[in-house]
């Protein structure tokens, strides 16, 4: 299986202003850490497993749906919904946005039998490397 992360926000003026950078850091490290380790690079290796991180401002609580299967463009996709207003308006945005996007993880990679302490070791090393670093700030 090959991953893929995504954003889509359907309600105007409501998103995540987070750079594409960070996912693309998060994947990178999903995939050495968690999808290499596991197994699930070479299960099924022409299966994508879509993520798709959306919101609307009325969520108050985190929630993973799916899986959504497409067979055509052979995806498997999940959608990550993150309570908008508790990340928004909290002190600190990207911390906030981490905690609920690994908190999703957690719920999603249990379906493939990855353990929760491999998904935090994940969440450590990202925050470690994106909080507080200018190279990953979200550019319009």
């Amino acid at each position: 299986m090959m991953l893929t992360i995504g954003s889509w926000f359907s309600e105007p003026g409501v998103e995540f202003e987070i750079s594409h950078k960070i996912h693309n850091f998060i994947r990178e490290r999903l995939i050495e850490d968690v999808m290499k380790p596991f197994g699930l690079e070479t299960k099924d290796p022409d299966i994508f497993i879509g993520l798709v991180i959306t919101t609307t401002k009325n969520l108050t609580e985190l929630d993973v749906r799916g899986p959504e299967y497409d067979k055509r463009n052979k995806f498997i996709n999940y959608g990550l919904w993150l309570p908008y207003q508790k990340i928004v308006c909290s002190e600190n945005y990207l911390k906030e946005y981490l905690k609920y996007l690994f908190d999703a993880l957690i719920i999603l990679f249990k379906k493939y039998d990855v353990p929760e302490e491999s998904i935090l070791e994940v969440k450590h090393k990202v925050e470690d490397e994106v909080l507080n670093n200018a190279n990953y700030s979200y550019v319009e």
